[in-house]
């Protein structure tokens, strides 16, 4: 799934802290790995949702590449997930099997699905 990726994931915390941003890239590592570094950063961008505390802010820049994973975003969080506007392409977000979800919000009640976002799943 091709993204010029701006996903604003939106869970209402009740008193949000301050905005940290987290960064992921393909040359990453998740291991001991709090993603608040540019030049250290997390592998995976569910390691950098996981980073963001409860009743907290958290953009995610996400670097060039292909990222197959299932990002569940749970609790109390706002979460802005950005990759590279300026190239078309440059980030994808790819499901792990066919018409499996790529992002599910708080106890799977929403979900962005593919493929190509087509459906919202709504329980």
């Amino acid at each position: 799934m091709k993204a010029l990726l701006f996903l604003l994931l939106l869970l209402l915390p009740t008193a949000a802290a301050a905005d940290s941003t987290y960064w992921v890239a393909k040359t990453g590592t998740d291991v001991g790995n709090n993603c608040l570094n540019q030049s250290n950063p997390c592998l995976t961008i569910q390691h950098a949702v996981d980073q963001v505390a409860n009743g907290s802010i958290g953009s995610i820049r996400v670097g060039d590449g292909v990222y197959v994973e299932t990002i569940y975003v749970n609790y109390y969080r706002f979460v802005g997930i950005a990759g590279n506007c300026s190239v078309p392409g440059a980030v994808t977000l790819k499901a792990v099997s066919a018409y499996a979800t790529i992002v599910l919000i708080q106890d799977n009640h929403a979900a962005f699905a593919a493929p190509l976002f087509d459906r919202i799943v709504t329980t």
